[in-house]
């Protein structure tokens, strides 16, 4: 057992929180958030986690029951891909 274990665990269960990487490198004190990352890994279960957050957002887009604002807009959707 060393002290880094003890930094290591806190730091993904800050992360499997939800704490943004950001907030915990300060929390590590860790002057790059490169560091950081070495720390706090993304798991399978935050993989599979994230489409279901994303859709239970009430203001999500990514909704089945959201329609697309220029779904029947075709020059709209040109000018926003850069087409027109």
């Amino acid at each position: 057992m060393h002290s880094h274990l003890f930094r290591r665990t806190r730091a993904m269960h800050l992360y499997q929180a939800g704490v943004p990487l950001p907030t915990i490198s300060e929390w590590l004190g860790h002057s790059n958030i490169e560091m950081t990352r070495f720390y706090a890994k993304v798991t399978e279960a935050m993989k599979k986690e994230a489409p279901h957050k994303l859709s239970d957002s009430d203001n999500s887009v990514f909704k089945d029951d959201v329609v697309f604002k220029y779904a029947n807009d075709e020059d709209t959707i040109k000018r926003l891909c850069g087409l027109k």
